[in-house]
Parts: structure tokens; sequence; C-alpha cells
């Protein structure tokens, strides 16, 4: 799924980004890529869900 490879790319860069930056902006960043990840994993067990039924 491209979705899914496009959310895994936005993910590492926020944590990259956020590596290299500092304050709030670091924290937003980690955030933005926690809430992408937690994203990513309930497409996935959905995806599953479907493929199973």
């Amino acid at each position: 799924m491209l979705i899914n490879k496009l959310i895994m790319l936005l993910v590492c860069l926020f944590i990259l980004l956020s590596v290299f930056t500092s304050g709030l902006i670091s924290s937003a960043l980690d955030l933005a890529a926690f809430s992408l990840l937690i994203t990513y994993l309930l497409r996935k067990k959905k995806a599953e869900k479907k493929v199973n039924s």
C-alpha cells in the first residue's frame, strides 16, 4: 500500500528533523511522528482483519 509507505517515510522524516531541532518544535515533531505511527499500526491491523475474515 502506497499510503503505508508514505506514513512510514513521514515518521522517519519527522524523527530525523526532531533530532536536529530543539524545544517545542522538536516536541511537536515527535508527537506528529508518534501519532502517524499509531495511525499506521491501526491501518495495518484493520487490513489484516479484512484478510482473515
